[in-house]
């Protein structure tokens, strides 16, 4: 099991894995890309082989994603997702209906060309 619980004042995204679940946890990684960056909600997705993570950084939505949780992550060529929190936010759980992707919004589509 893994985590990545709420981070916006510790100003790195750390993630932790559950030696006894779940009860004893420890930190398995913080990448260099979300070192001194302040954000928070994160959301985690994985379809298939790719992790895909929306989070609030300034205020925007970015979209990030990844082959391997605890290797290099990357900004999704769509990212920012949204330029305003206003009306919309992360910090839910994605999971599939009707053939899509849905959180507290629905997710229309999911590739590298488009979100």
């Amino acid at each position: 099991w893994y985590m990545i619980p709420e981070i916006a004042a510790s100003g790195e995204m750390r993630i932790y894995h559950s030696t006894s679940f779940p009860y004893d946890w420890e930190v398995a990684s913080v990448p260099d890309k979300f070192k001194n960056v302040h954000f928070a909600d994160p959301m985690i997705y994985q379809k298939i082989d790719t992790t895909y993570m929306w989070v609030n950084i300034d205020n925007k939505l970015r979209l990030y994603y990844t082959a391997n949780l605890l290797g290099e992550w990357t900004e999704h060529p769509m990212s920012p997702v949204h330029n305003t929190l206003q009306d919309c936010r992360p910090a839910s759980t994605v999971y599939t209906y009707g053939g899509g992707f849905c959180s507290v919004h629905k997710i229309l589509n999911m590739d590298m060309e488009q979100v």
